[in-house]
């Protein structure tokens, strides 16, 4: 009788001893699985820290290289601008010299569309721009728009040359009435430009056209 009971206490001490080990062992590897996602978590936030930086540093390049404006006859320009554009008319229709320059540090490649509006005394548009078949006003471009400013056929008028540092390209002297049956309309002529750095680069990037830069002369492709 004593010897059954000492084999039923042994065999109950083994039984628990092994349950011991079996416990330690599901610790052991729950630690380990615990480490691993750990690790692996601090491996995916370094990486996320490091990919926010790397966006972060495009974003201030990209701000710093794109300069983007839209000017209409009530002249209107951003502040420290890389790239500006001055107006300087008459009231009415006449002279108005619309120029660019560059106030920055590298040569720029610009670009430029504008649009025309009509509107009434009730400041309604109106829908026909042509008189007699023709535009009802004339714009009076300087021989560097009509030489140098190529069509994109997107809206855009690309300049073919970079735009040097403190250099500056005058795009329009004036603009006059054709038919003078538009007195009693108000005419707006509003321009828009973006310009970005002189590199293929950056044409190809944000514009989606082809240019070929060399000596300071710009050859576009679209």
């Amino acid at each position: 009788m004593l010897g059954l009971k000492y084999d039923k206490v042994k065999i109950n001490i083994v039984k628990r001893r092994s349950l011991f080990l079996e416990i330690k062992r599901s610790i052991m590897r729950l630690a380990q699985r615990k480490e691993s996602h750990t690790s692996k978590l601090k491996v995916f936030c370094g990486f996320l820290f490091a990919t926010l930086i790397v966006a972060s540093a495009s974003f201030v390049v990209f701000a710093m290289s794109r300069d983007r404006s839209v000017v209409g006859n009530s002249l209107t320009v951003a502040e420290n601008a890389l790239v500006t554009l001055t107006e300087d008319s008459a009231d009415g229709f006449g002279k108005k010299e619309i120029t660019f320059t560059n106030n920055g540090s590298a040569p720029m490649l610009i670009r430029v569309s504008y649009s025309e509006s009509w509107n009434d005394s009730d400041g309604f548009a109106v829908n026909s721009m042509l008189a007699n078949g023709a535009n009802a006003v004339t714009k009076n471009w300087t021989t560097e728009f009509v030489r140098d400013f190529v069509d994109g056929g997107d809206g855009w008028y690309y300049y073919s040359k970079a735009l040097g540092v403190n250099e500056s390209v005058k795009i329009l002297n004036s603009i006059s009435l054709v038919d003078a049956s538009y007195n009693k309309y108000d005419y707006d002529i509003a321009f828009r430009y973006e310009a970005v750095q002189a590199s293929v680069a950056a044409a190809s990037e944000l514009w989606g056209g082809t240019a070929e830069i060399e000596n300071g002369d710009v050859t576009w492709t679209f």
